[in-house]
């Protein structure tokens, strides 16, 4: 298991800051996420599917929707539980270079 890495780190930030629109700022981006993880994860989830990022963190904090099922109301043709996969693995490799 890693070290825990706040959702506010500014390290994390920079690993993803490529990844959302360019000229997002951060601290809005991050906020609301219940962990560096979770915040990794839909991030990688909205390059890798194309999604908009703040559309996937709406309907995963606001509306309740798991990861999966938000990726498939907006892209019901990809492969929704191989993307999140692989976006966790993408999160859980930037939280574990920053150790």
């Amino acid at each position: 298991m890693t070290t825990a890495i706040a959702v506010s780190t500014p390290e994390l930030h920079q690993r993803l800051k490529p990844l959302l629109n360019r000229g997002a700022n951060m601290d809005v981006a991050a906020e609301g996420f219940s962990s560096a993880e979770q915040f990794a994860t839909v991030v990688h989830a909205s390059q890798n599917t194309d999604v908009p990022f703040m559309l996937l963190k709406h309907r995963v904090l606001n509306e309740g929707d798991t990861l999966v099922a938000a990726i498939r109301k907006s892209k019901p043709d990809v492969d929704a539980i191989v993307e999140v996969d692989r976006a966790r693995a993408e999160a859980r490799s930037d939280i574990a270079a920053l150790d």
